[in-house]
């Protein structure tokens, strides 16, 4: 797929798939997949200067459900940027395998690429792998990685269920809460959309009825 111009895109990903994205000049693209039951390959290359992509993933795994993917951010132009943010929100025995890669290419100068990956832990087993890497052929560059494993905030719990609610019905808030930022982040002022997306992975992690 190749982008020009300022493009959007929100898309629901399941199997074994593969995206290709390449920026020309100028362009910029925000991204958000949703990925649930997947092995997926997702490319984003900036190819032309001055082009900019905010790809954001939320993968979905709980039991009898498995996530693999890989998501490479290659800067090959000067003056572009990538920012990759990959969530998981992992359900009872979730198995999840995340590699995240940010490459910057040599002889290309004032570029910027980060990548980070957070992975929430909703229940008691769940089996990840993931492996952020930065690979930095270039000086002149603004790049970091790193990786997070958390379960839901504690206090944020504690607070919550203070409040009157219970256990599940403040973890589905806190679900929520990360989904409502990604959405929000897309611009695109669809509080529709919004809610589908909310609606659909609070679905699959059994937590709607909540």
């Amino acid at each position: 797929m190749d982008i020009t111009g300022e493009k959007t895109i929100v898309e629901y990903i399941s199997g074994i798939e593969k995206r290709s994205i390449v920026l020309q000049e100028g362009a910029s693209l925000k991204a958000l997949f949703i990925v649930q039951d997947a092995d997926l390959t997702i490319d984003v290359v900036t190819q032309g200067e001055r082009s900019k992509a905010t790809v954001s993933c939320v993968f979905l795994s709980k039991k009898w459900s498995k996530v693999a993917a890989s998501v490479q951010g290659t800067l090959q132009a000067s003056h572009s940027a990538i920012d990759l943010y990959l969530l998981s929100l992992l359900g009872e025995q979730a198995e999840c395998n995340i590699d995240g890669w940010i490459v910057i290419a040599p002889d290309i100068v004032k570029t910027s690429g980060h990548l980070l990956e957070e992975n929430i832990v909703l229940w008691k087993k769940v089996k990840i792998k993931t492996l952020p890497m930065l690979d930095v052929r270039s000086a002149d560059v603004n790049a970091s990685h790193g990786a997070k494993i958390d379960r839901l905030d504690e206090n944020k719990l504690f607070y919550m269920m203070a409040k009157g609610l219970d256990q599940k019905q403040s973890q589905m808030l806190i679900v929520q809460w990360y989904i409502e930022r990604l959405c929000d982040e897309l611009h695109r002022n669809d509080d529709a959309e919004k809610e589908q997306i909310i609606s659909q992975i609070l679905e699959y992690l059994d937590m709607r009825s909540l």
